[in-house]
């Protein structure tokens, strides 16, 4: 009789994948800027939330939502 002989397979290799948005131009990238800040001018939600739309942490829908529970529900401290 023969013995079973084990395949190994290779280890799958992970690749980073930024999130972060590629922008065609440098024109593209000014007017998102823009309308992001505009956005958040004529939002209603609080000014650290504000912050944290801005710096690209959360989505405007979300920024509250995130201020209050943060990072493992412990919360964001903004430091003006």
């Amino acid at each position: 009789m023969s013995k079973n002989k084990w395949i190994e397979f290779p280890k799958p290799t992970l690749e980073r994948v930024s999130n972060q948005r590629q922008f065609k131009s440098f024109d593209d990238m000014k007017k998102s800027e823009k309308a992001r800040i505009d956005n958040a001018r004529n939002s209603t939600i609080s000014a650290p939330a504000k912050i944290l739309y801005l710096k690209g942490v959360a989505h405007l829908s979300n920024a509250e939502k995130v201020l209050s529970r943060g990072n493992g529900m412990t919360g964001y401290k903004i430091r003006a």
